[in-house]
């Protein structure tokens, strides 16, 4: 919320609003996804950490870069995955484990670049 109202040029309550708004829809899509995934496949498939971090980001980059963060850190943790397991000399299993919080973290930080340099 502090980086909103910097980055809002003083515009204090614009600035807050849309951090807030991105802190909403980033928390509410992410829990939305971690209850439907639970109620889907019977298990947890979605930290709580995660949709923390989503609301962060949200907050961080506007309601706009959610999608951009999300998918960004899908499509890497997918390729990554796949990556590992090939080298293993294994297949990419339905169950397999991983670290999702790291991958939009670091998502989060190249959107945040990218639109610094548009």
């Amino acid at each position: 919320l502090v980086a909103a109202e910097a980055d809002g040029g003083g515009a204090l309550w614009p600035a807050l609003g849309l951090a807030a708004l991105g802190a909403a829809l980033g928390a509410g899509a992410f829990a939305l996804l971690r209850a439907g995934y639970r109620r889907w496949a019977g298990r947890e498939g979605l930290g709580a950490g995660d949709v923390r971090l989503m609301a962060g980001i949200g907050a961080l980059l506007g309601p706009g870069a959610i999608a951009h963060v999300t998918l960004l850190a899908g499509v890497s943790a997918l390729v990554l995955a796949g990556i590992r397991a090939r080298r293993r000399g294994r297949r990419l299993r339905r169950h397999q484990a991983l670290p999702f919080g790291a991958f939009l973290a670091l998502s989060a930080v190249a959107v945040w670049i990218a639109g610094r340099l548009a």
